[in-house]
């Protein structure tokens, strides 16, 4: 009787954070020991400096999971091609604090396919937005800041012709559940559960005494606008923590039509 065939290795797409020398030294680390465990890809760009023969050059189109190697900001950097290709994507975190990542890196040598099957799917809404023509979104949030110390930057929000609000202060957060743990939290703002179906809508040290943030249903569609005072820089636009540029006309946000699969433990 001839021996049943292996079955195939769980394949994973690695995203490893390799900005600086030392973070190379420990994605390096990191590569190599999930490639003792699972049939690892790289993008092209990550397989020129990981130098690591045991994984294949390539993209996530025919990959089980997406693996970032980093922390939470990884995560939102791994989360593109995650939600492009509707991958399931889960985080090992290699640094400090990595709320987002499934794994902490002492885990590593412990890490095989039974333990990655174990993880439950956690569908992570996301903010939907025009740029210049472009569609775009955000996992975490999209904050609207002065662009300038020293002054204010008047914010108003708006559903359809329905003012939902208009602050004068250093800006505002529009942060989704996910991102409500984020600089949403160190600004005050709620904790938002992954599945409420909603955005919170937070005011930077607003001006006035009425600057209470505000959780608003999905399933509208706000407009923000922003002006400054006495002709100081525009507003500026960022959107999961990089800046994007001057705020030049109304911003619309909306739900974005695919979400985010977040892999976490039960």
């Amino acid at each position: 009787m001839k021996p049943c065939p292996a079955s195939n290795p769980m394949r994973l797409f690695l995203h490893p954070n390799g900005t600086t020398p030392d973070r190379r030294r420990t994605a390096f680390q990191a590569v190599e020991t999930l490639s003792q465990h699972f049939d690892c890809v790289v993008a092209p760009e990550n397989a020129s400096w990981l130098d690591i023969s045991a994984c294949k050059s390539g993209g996530p189109e025919d990959c089980d999971m997406i693996c970032a190697i980093g922390g939470d900001g990884t995560i939102l950097h791994a989360a593109i091609p995650a939600i492009r290709t509707g991958k399931p994507l889960f985080g090992i975190n290699m640094g400090h604090r990595g709320y987002l990542c499934a794994f902490h890196r002492d885990e590593l040598p412990a890490l095989d396919e039974q333990r990655l099957s174990a993880l439950v799917p956690s569908p992570r809404t996301l903010l939907g937005f025009s740029w210049h023509g472009e569609e775009r979104f955000a996992v975490n949030d999209i904050i609207i800041a002065k662009g300038e110390f020293g002054t204010t930057v008047t914010v108003s929000a708006q559903e359809e012709k329905n003012t939902i609000g208009q602050w004068q202060g250093d800006g505002i957060i529009v942060a989704t559940p996910t991102g409500s743990s984020g600089y949403n939290a160190s600004a005050g703002g709620p904790l938002l559960t992954p599945d409420c179906g909603c955005f919170v809508l937070n005011p930077l040290c607003p001006v006035a005494h009425n600057g209470n943030a505000i959780i608003y249903p999905d399933v509208h569609t706000l407009s923000l606008r922003a002006k400054t005072r006495d002709a100081q820089p525009d507003a500026q636009v960022y959107v999961d923590g990089t800046l994007l540029g001057p705020l030049e006309h109304a911003l619309s946000l909306h739900r974005y039509e695919r979400t985010l699969t977040l892999l976490i433990r039960a």
